[in-house]
């Protein structure tokens, strides 16, 4: 964004040591128009990755992830930040001889907090955490299987989904689509596996109306060599299997996240592959919406140079479409995290990179109040240059920027732009601005 001189006319307000005040006029650089109003920021973390984000009514974020120390297996990591990304509280939990890698975070009525991931040998687990993050219940395996995505269901309970070993074909790399509801406690209430195609995995789980819910996956068929479809899966709150949608679509889909749009209907994002081209330099971000029958819509496609795929999506107010992920507009460039935003038909507004040199990915977002993105993932480009838990905070039109005065504050008597001897700095200041970009 081309940097525009904005004048601000700044007024200080001693809150130490008695009142006072002083109006001086500065001349800054300003990155945003100021009819933005938001802060943003970027901070990386001990942890190594964040699946899951919450945001929470005072502003403050809640992720989920992994952590390791060298030469050990992963732990589960949970993050606790104010809104400005800096850390109220953390922990890892785990055992040493296994690793597990927490997917997913919500919070119970009780301020509890229940994590669900993935240890060694594809074994699901769930752990409990109290308000302060520390562990209450250690990671206890209901399952077998991969986790992808998990829903609040309410009461307590919640839904999962992923993928489990399909025992049924001998030899081979068979997936089924897996999901289920667990109670607070840990306890499995029912589970299903589902065979679609020649492999199947339900990548994500939304809540619908009536209790229902929704089950988003992709399978593989045989027709015309090795093909991905896209499906939809209408399950009670029982578990009992009300409707079936296969998309047999002429281009490879592969769905990731599903979002439930007022009327009951769905959006879904994923990536697309070029079928003459089938290579991750290839893939586009995929758009699809639904009725409140599952029955499809539309699909769109937001065709960019080189690879992205959409982990992440949220639906705004108005209508129009948040998506995070990853691309990678070369086949030898390293992959950087994306914010883009789409019409309600999937009509590309704007698209915006973040991170540096190395690999970064975004796997959640969250809207904020002002229209802002709370946004984690992952960054190699920050710190000592090893894996990083990453959190962003951007403004409603995606830019990283701050209107935070960072520093010291001093009375600049002899108005040469600079703290000159005798300038000193003036203790307990709080600093508000007011003005126009021009």
């Amino acid at each position: 964004m081309k940097r525009m001189p904005a004048y601000f006319k700044i007024d200080l307000y001693q809150i130490a040591g008695g009142f006072g005040r002083m109006a001086i006029v500065l001349v800054i650089m300003a990155v945003a128009p100021a009819s933005v109003s938001a802060q943003g920021w970027q901070r990386y973390y001990e942890g190594e990755r964040l699946f899951g984000l919450q945001l929470q009514p005072d502003g403050s974020l809640v992720a989920a992830g992994t952590i390791r120390d060298t030469g050990l297996p992963t732990d589960g990591y949970w993050l606790h930040t104010d809104a400005f990304g800096n850390i109220i509280s953390e922990t890892r939990f785990g055992a040493d001889s296994i690793s597990e890698q927490a997917q997913c975070v919500f919070s119970l009525n009780s301020g509890e907090w229940l994590l669900c991931g993935n240890s060694d040998d594809e074994q699901i687990f769930q752990a409990a955490l109290d308000v302060q993050g520390n562990v209450i219940n250690p990671p206890q395996v209901f399952t077998t299987g991969l986790i992808y995505q998990t829903a609040d269901a309410g009461q307590g309970t919640w839904l999962f989904c992923g993928s489990r070993k399909n025992l049924n074909v001998s030899g081979s790399s068979s997936t089924l689509a897996l999901s289920g509801m667990v109670d607070a406690a840990g306890q499995l209430v029912w589970q299903r596996a589902d065979s679609i195609g020649l492999s199947s995995a339900a990548v994500d789980v939304a809540m619908g109306i009536n209790g229902n819910f929704w089950l988003t996956g992709h399978s593989i068929d045989t027709s015309g060599g090795l093909h991905d479809n896209a499906f939809l899966l209408k399950i009670n709150a029982n578990g009992d299997l009300l409707s079936t949608n296969l998309w047999q679509l002429p281009d490879n889909e592969i769905p990731e996240k599903t979002a439930l749009l007022p009327g009951g209907g769905l959006i879904i994002t994923g990536s697309i592959k070029n079928p003459a081209n089938p290579n991750l330099s290839d893939d586009d971000i995929w758009l699809a919406a639904t009725d409140e029958t599952g029955a499809l819509l539309w699909t769109n496609s937001v065709p960019l140079p080189g690879f992205q795929q959409a982990h992440a999506l949220t639906v705004l107010p108005g209508g129009d479409i948040l998506l995070a992920g990853e691309t990678r507009p070369t086949l030898t460039g390293s992959r950087d995290a994306f914010l883009a935003r789409t019409d309600a038909a999937g009509n590309l507004h704007w698209f915006k990179t973040y991170g540096g040199i190395k690999g970064d990915i975004f796997w959640d977002i969250a809207v904020l109040p002002d229209g802002g993105a709370a946004l984690a993932g992952q960054s190699v480009s920050f710190g000592d240059g090893s894996l990083h838990a990453w959190l962003v905070r951007t403004d409603s039109l995606g830019n990283l920027w701050t209107n935070h005065v960072n520093g010291q504050i001093a009375q600049d008597e002899v108005q040469d732009c600079q703290v000159s001897a005798g300038e000193n700095p003036l203790a307990g200041w709080l600093v508000s601005a007011a003005g126009n970009a021009g």
